[in-house]
């Protein structure tokens, strides 16, 4: 190898060889013989009578070829959702049948449901990042429900069914909902500085939940209304952005970056009215639209930790025969509730007269009693003495909606406790 042609083939031997053993020339080869059917289908001439090359054949090809190495195709985003479903006394509900809706009641073809276990527990993955609800049925003992899926751990409270509520569901409420066309991109960075991963991101407006990836970046639909997005990691350190409108309707959009910081937290004690602690009971607090769920551990503390300051609602949801309750609060700075307590139903059932203003029975008339702010719903229908037999309710203040035997609602004029009357107004 004297001459320099003979150099010249040796670096060209070497440069093949290098590029066939790193795969890239096959990658390419093999990625010509892939044609993009839209393409084909606005090219001229008739397709019928044009043969398709072999694979590997790149004669007719315009434009630049595309090469991708193996695993650097994005994977498909998907969404998730996870929780547990109990009955208004806190027990779990099995067999209950959770699928995937739009947030507008419609149902979802191609995602398969899922069924809770014997602890109540569900989980469910879908594919894109449309914002969707979950309808939550358990026939012939329970009302269905429609909730916004979460990206934290979802608790869902089943009521007694009502003869108007079966087979009916309403949308899901909310002033600003998503429809998934307009999408915002963002990055989640660590208090140190990091880019943060599984820190979980919400729409407070809309209720629309993310969390990020390994290297702190999501993706969630918004509303086409005002956004604010709050940021979490659950280990103390929350985020919140500066109230926003998109300027546009559909496509994605940059958003602005989350820096996390400590924030405020909240603790507590949960025990029964014989002094025991509760464990393992969902504690969920509610701040403008965005959850944060916990559970109590041993000796029945909680904590939730990295909250947002302002105006906010606690929820203890029902717990194993034992009543829920909720507590409006303002959090300004780390604070101890100390002791709640939560009752358990008394033994014995509320028997409510149903009468009108002259004091007459109304049979058949239906009456649901709303106890804790809508933690415990107690249906039943009285008798031909207008008699209701409400059962699994606590000694508190309730609230009641009434309706005739046709189900049309009634006005309510008064409640006696001491004598258990309840005065409508049927006309």
């Amino acid at each position: 190898m004297t001459r320099p042609s003979h150099w010249i083939l040796g670096f060209l031997f070497v440069v093949g060889g290098g590029l066939w053993t790193s795969g890239a020339l096959e990658s390419s080869l093999a990625g010509d013989g892939q044609t993009d059917g839209g393409r084909e289908g606005a090219s001229v001439g008739s397709q019928e009578n044009r043969a398709a090359p072999p694979a590997g054949d790149v004669r007719g090809r315009s434009g630049p070829v595309v090469v991708r190495r193996a695993g650097s195709i994005p994977p498909p985003v998907n969404q998730s959702a996870e929780g547990r479903v109990v009955d208004r006394l806190g027990f779990p509900v099995a067999q209950a049948r959770v699928r995937v809706t739009s947030l507008a009641g419609d149902s979802v073809e191609d995602v398969p449901g899922a069924v809770t276990d014997g602890r109540g527990r569900f989980q469910l993955t879908w594919p894109g990042i449309d914002p969707r609800a979950l309808v939550v049925e358990a026939p012939g003992r329970h009302a269905p429900a429609i909730v916004r899926a979460s990206a934290d751990e979802m608790q869902i409270v089943l009521q007694d069914p009502t003869p108007w509520s079966a087979g009916a569901l309403a949308a899901v409420p909310g002033d600003a909902l998503s429809d998934g066309l307009l999408v915002g991109e963002g990055w989640v960075r660590g208090s140190t500085g990091p880019s943060a991963a599984g820190v979980q991101v919400t729409v407070r407006e809309t209720g629309a939940s993310t969390r990020t990836d390994e290297t702190g970046r999501f993706t969630l639909p918004l509303g086409s209304g005002p956004c604010t997005l709050v940021a979490f990691d659950g280990l103390g350190a929350v985020a919140t952005a500066e109230t926003f409108t998109p300027s546009r309707r559909q496509g994605k959009i940059p958003l602005p970056q989350l820096e996390l910081a400590a924030g405020p937290a909240l603790r507590g004690r949960l025990i029964n009215t014989e002094g025991e602690p509760l464990v393992d009971a969902a504690v969920v607090l509610e701040t403008g639209g965005v959850a944060r769920t916990v559970r109590s551990g041993q000796g029945g503390m909680f904590a939730v930790l990295g909250l947002v300051q302002g105006e906010c609602e606690l929820s203890v949801l029902p717990h194993r025969g034992h009543l829920g309750m909720r507590i409006p609060l303002v959090v300004e700075a780390d604070a101890d509730l100390s002791d709640l307590v939560l009752e358990r139903p008394r033994q014995e059932p509320h028997r409510i007269h149903v009468v009108d203003r002259r004091g007459r029975p109304l049979p058949f008339f239906h009456v649901v009693a709303d106890q804790l702010t809508g933690l415990c719903r107690a249906y039943a229908q009285a008798d031909a003495d207008g008699i209701a037999i409400l059962r699994g309710l606590s000694d508190g203040d309730v609230d009641f909606e009434v309706r005739r035997p046709d189900f049309a609602p009634v006005g309510i004029e008064s409640f006696d406790e001491g004598s258990m009357r309840l005065v409508v107004a049927p006309d």
